[in-house]
C-alpha cells in the first residue's frame, strides 16, 4: 500500500502535539509512529507503555491505521491482549456506529488506548489536550500561599442576541456554610441551555440545594463535583414525570463557588468559560469541552457513540451537559456526560475580577479581548452591570454573536478575615439571591442590530429541531 499523503502525517503530528507531555508522548519515523503512555494517577501502568501505529497498512485514513503494543510483559486489558494485539471498535472500520472515521486523529487513537489502562474509580483527572490553532492557556496556575482574604461584588447582564429565543440563565446565590465556617461563600453560574429551556431553568433550582447538602460532609471541589451527576439523575426524573421524556433540552454549564475566603472552585460543563482578571494578564480558569477534543472523541467511542462534523453523533457540538438525554444511558455509558472538569485556582495580590461568560462571549473573543475590554471599562467607571452589559453588545453588535450571550463580573476586594461565630444572622448581601437572567428582566441597553427574518443558521436550526415545544 502507499503511504499516507505528507499532509495527513502533518496533521497527525500536529494533532499529537496537543497532548500534555506528562501524559505521554510520539516519536515519527515516516508511516511508523510510535505513541508512548506514561504512568499517571488514574491508570494501572507503573512503567511507559509504547504502541506501534503504521500508516502504511491499509490505505489510511481510509481505514484505521494498524496498532500493536511493543512494551512486553504488560498486563492484558479490555481491548489489548498479552501478547500485544490491539482489538478496540474505533480501529474496526466495520464497527458501528463507533468505529473508525478518517476524521480521527493519531490524538484519538492515543487517548483511546491510555484510556484501556485507567483505573475503574481513579480521584486524579488529567490535565486536557493544548487547544490546537488556539493561544488560550490550559486553566488554572500553581498556588501561592498569600494569607488573604477576598470579599465579592457580583454583576451580571444578559441578551437575547440574535437568536430566536433566550435559553441561558444565571444565578447568584450566597451561601451559608456552617460546616465550613463561612457566610461569605457564594455560587455564581452560567446555564447555556440549547434545544429549550427547561433543563437551564431546573437546573438553577437544583444545584445550590444539591450542593449545600454535599458542603456538610465534603470539601468545596468535591463538593461541587458530585452536584453534577446527582443534579442531571433528578433532571432526568422530572423530564419523564413533566413530559413524558420529551423535553429534549440540554444546558451546558459554568459554576465558580467562592469558598469564603480565597479560593474560587470552578466547574466546567461544556464551553462556557472562566477567566480571571491579575494585574500582569489573565488566568484561564475552566478548559472548552468540546466534541472536537481528541480525548472527548475517544471517550464518546468507547460510550457507543461518534463524532462527525465536530457533533456526538452529528448532532450536539458539546460533549458534556446537564439533560441531552438522547445521549444518555446507553449500555457503555453516556455519550454525552454530566461529570464536569473541575479547576482550583487561589486568589493573590493584584487578582481584579472574574469573567465568567457562555460561548455566544468565547466564541468571537478570545480571554485575552475579553478582560481587556472588561478591565477599560471598569477603568472608566462603569459599574459592573454596566461593564458586563457592555461586553454582551460588543460581542453582538460588534463581533456578530450568532447566539445568546450572558456575562457575570465577580469584582475582588482585599478584606478583613471573617470572624464566623455559631448561630449568627448572615450580612445581607447587595446581589440578588438567584436570578434566571430572561431576556425580559435583563438589563437594559440599545437593541441590538436588526437581524435577518426567517433564516436560521446552524445552531438556530439544530435548538429549533431538538425543541419539543416547536411541534407541540
Amino acid at each position: 500500500m502507499p503511504p499516507p499523503s505528507a499532509a495527513r502525517v502533518a496533521w497527525d503530528v500536529e494533532q499529537l502535539s496537543t497532548v500534555p507531555a506528562e501524559l505521554g508522548g510520539h516519536e515519527v519515523q515516516g508511516a511508523r509512529v510510535e505513541l508512548i503512555i506514561r504512568p499517571a494517577p488514574d491508570l494501572v501502568i507503573n512503567e511507559d507503555v509504547r504502541f506501534e501505529v503504521r500508516l502504511d497498512a491499509g490505505n489510511y485514513p481510509a481505514r484505521p491505521p494498524a496498532v500493536r503494543r511493543l512494551t512486553e510483559n504488560v498486563k492484558a486489558v479490555d481491548g489489548v491482549d498479552a501478547a500485544g494485539s490491539v482489538n478496540l471498535p474505533i480501529l474496526d472500520p466495520r464497527a458501528e456506529p463507533n468505529g473508525w472515521s478518517r476524521g480521527y486523529s493519531l490524538a484519538v487513537v492515543f487517548y483511546a488506548l491510555r484510556d484501556t489502562y485507567r483505573k475503574a474509580e481513579a480521584d486524579w483527572a488529567p490535565p486536557p489536550p493544548h487547544a490546537q490553532g488556539s493561544s488560550e492557556p490550559v486553566a488554572g496556575r500553581p498556588a501561592v500561599e498569600a494569607n488573604l482574604s477576598f470579599g465579592l461584588t457580583v454583576g451580571h447582564a444578559g441578551d437575547q442576541g440574535k437568536r430566536i429565543s433566550m435559553e441561558d440563565v444565571v444565578l447568584i446565590k450566597p451561601l451559608d456554610v456552617p460546616s465550613k465556617k463561612t457566610r461569605r461563600s457564594q455560587l455564581i453560574v452560567v446555564f447555556d441551555g440549547h434545544g429549550g429551556r427547561k433543563v437551564a431553568e431546573w437546573a438553577s433550582e437544583l444545584l445550590p440545594e444539591e450542593l449545600q447538602r454535599n458542603l456538610r460532609v465534603d470539601g468545596w471541589g468535591d463538593a461541587l463535583k458530585r452536584a453534577f451527576p446527582a443534579v442531571d439523575a433528578e433532571l432526568r426524573r422530572r423530564r419523564e414525570a413533566d413530559s413524558m421524556g420529551r423535553d429534549a433540552s440540554g444546558s451546558t454549564v459554568l459554576a465558580a463557588l467562592f469558598d469564603g475566603r480565597d479560593t474560587f472552585h470552578v466547574a466546567s460543563l461544556g464551553d462556557c468559560r472562566a477567566v480571571l482578571s491579575q494585574k500582569d494578564g489573565y488566568v484561564n480558569c475552566s478548559n472548552d469541552c468540546r466534541a472536537d477534543r481528541p480525548d472527548e472523541i475517544a471517550r464518546v467511542v468507547r460510550a457507543g457513540g461518534f463524532v462527525a462534523n465536530k457533533r456526538v453523533n452529528g448532532q450536539i457540538a458539546v460533549s458534556r451537559a446537564l439533560g441531552d438525554f438522547a445521549f444518555k444511558g446507553g449500555a457503555l455509558g453516556d455519550r454525552v456526560s454530566c461529570v464536569p472538569d473541575l479547576t482550583s485556582v487561589k486568589l493573590r495580590d493584584g487578582d481584579d475580577f472574574l469573567l465568567i461568560g457562555c460561548d455566544g462571549v468565547f466564541d468571537v473573543l478570545t480571554s485575552a479581548e475579553a478582560t481587556s475590554f472588561v478591565r477599560d471599562r471598569l477603568g472608566q467607571g462603569r459599574n459592573l452591570d454596566d461593564a458586563a452589559m457592555d461586553l454582551v453588545r460588543h460581542a453582538i453588535d460588534d463581533r456578530d454573536s450568532r447566539d445568546n450571550v450572558s456575562v457575570c463580573l465577580v469584582k475582588l476586594q482585599k478584606t478583613a478575615p471573617e470572624v464566623y461565630t455559631e448561630g449568627a444572622v448572615a450580612a445581607s448581601h447587595s446581589v440578588p439571591v438567584a436570578e434566571p437572567l430572561h431576556a425580559a428582566n435583563a438589563p437594559r441597553a440599545p437593541a441590538a442590530k436588526p437581524r435577518k427574518t426567517g433564516v436560521l443558521d446552524d445552531e438556530d436550526l439544530m435548538d429549533f429541531l431538538m425543541n419539543d415545544d416547536n411541534f407541540a
